[in-house]
C-alpha cells in the first residue's frame, strides 16, 4: 500500500465546523487522536483515478473509530495523516450512505486553508502516517512528554550540524529556544527543514528506543509565540523568568537537569541575551 495521495482544495458545505465543535466528538478527537481541532474541516476532492484507488485502499484499513453516544447518530473513521509534510492531522470518514467517494476531509489544530495558505484548486499532498500500530500515536505522545531534551540536526553553509536543544511538546509540534546567533538558528533561519532525534542513553543497544521525525522549523510570533511561551511556563518554572526578560523577543526552554547546568541558564537569564522560539511540524 502506496503512503501518499494528492488532492485538490474545494470549499465544503460548512458542515464540518459543528462536526468538530460537538462536545462528544471533539473529546474523542483529543482523547483517540491527540487533535483539538479547528473548528472546521480541509475538504478535499480527488480527481484521478490513481488517487480514488488508493484512498479506497486506505479504507480497507480500520483506522481509529469515532463513536457518538446515540446509536443512530453517524459514527466516523479516522486516518493519521501529515499535510504538505508539515502539519500533522487526521482524515475524517463519516459513515453515512451517499458519502462522495472522492471527498476527504481532514481536521488538525490550526486552520490548514490558513497556515498553508490554501485556495481552490490548490493540490495537497497528504502522506498516511503510523497506520500499522493504532496505539503508536499515543506512545509516541508519552515518549515525548517523558523527555526533555531532543537533537535537532541542520544544515547550512558550513555543512551538517546538530545541537541539543530543550523542548516542550504540543501533541507533535515541538517548541525550542534558541540564540539567534546560534548555529543552528542560522542554519534554519536560511534552510528550515530540519531532522529530530529523541532517546534517552542505554547500555544494550538492542533495548534502544527514541522517536525519529523529519519537520520543518517555523519561527514564531504573535500569539503562537505567546501562547508557546505559556506552555513552556507551566512546565519549567525556571523558563517563565527567562521567558520575560525584557531583552527576550521571544522565550522558551526548560531547566536544565544538573545544577552546573542551572547556573549557566542563570547566567543567560542575568545576561539578558535574545533568544529566537522555533516550532517544529
Amino acid at each position: 500500500m502506496a503512503t501518499q495521495l494528492t488532492g485538490r482544495v474545494v470549499t465544503g458545505k460548512g458542515e464540518g465546523a459543528s462536526l468538530t465543535q460537538l462536545d462528544w466528538a471533539r473529546q474523542q478527537f483529543v482523547g483517540k487522536l491527540g487533535i483539538d481541532p479547528f473548528p472546521g474541516t480541509l475538504n478535499l476532492t480527488l480527481d484521478t483515478p490513481d488517487a480514488l484507488a488508493e484512498w479506497r485502499t486506505w479504507q480497507t484499513t480500520r483506522g481509529i473509530v469515532i463513536d457518538p453516544p446515540n446509536a443512530e447518530w453517524c459514527s466516523a473513521r479516522c486516518y493519521f495523516v501529515r499535510i504538505a509534510n508539515q502539519i500533522n492531522g487526521a482524515i475524517v470518514l463519516p459513515q453515512v450512505n451517499g458519502y462522495a467517494p472522492s471527498q476527504i476531509e481532514i481536521i488538525a489544530n490550526v486552520s490548514l486553508r490558513e497556515t498553508l495558505q490554501l485556495k481552490d484548486g490548490d493540490a495537497v499532498t497528504l502522506e498516511l502516517t503510523i497506520a500499522a500500530n493504532p496505539n503508536a500515536r499515543a506512545n509516541a505522545l508519552a515518549y515525548l512528554r517523558a523527555h526533555n531534551v531532543m537533537s535537532v540536526a541542520t544544515h547550512g553553509p558550513e555543512g551538517l550540524w546538530s545541537a541539543a536543544v530543550f523542548y516542550v511538546n504540543d501533541n507533535f509540534d515541538l517548541y525550542f529556544l534558541s540564540a539567534p546567533t546560534s548555529r543552528h538558528s542560522l542554519n534554519i533561519a536560511a534552510s528550515p527543514r530540519v531532522a529530530v532525534t529523541i532517546q534517552q542513553e542505554y547500555d544494550d543497544w538492542r533495548a534502544i528506543q527514541g522517536l525519529q521525525i523529519k519537520a520543518h522549523a517555523t519561527r514564531l510570533d504573535g500569539l503562537e509565540q505567546a501562547r508557546a511561551i505559556l506552555l513552556y511556563g507551566k512546565k519549567f518554572s525556571i523558563v517563565a523568568n527567562i521567558a520575560h526578560a525584557p531583552a527576550a523577543r521571544t522565550s522558551r526552554t526548560r531547566p536544565p537537569p544538573s545544577r552546573k547546568r542551572s547556573r549557566a541558564s542563570r547566567g543567560i537569564a542575568s545576561r539578558r541575551r535574545a533568544f529566537i522560539l522555533w516550532t517544529t511540524r
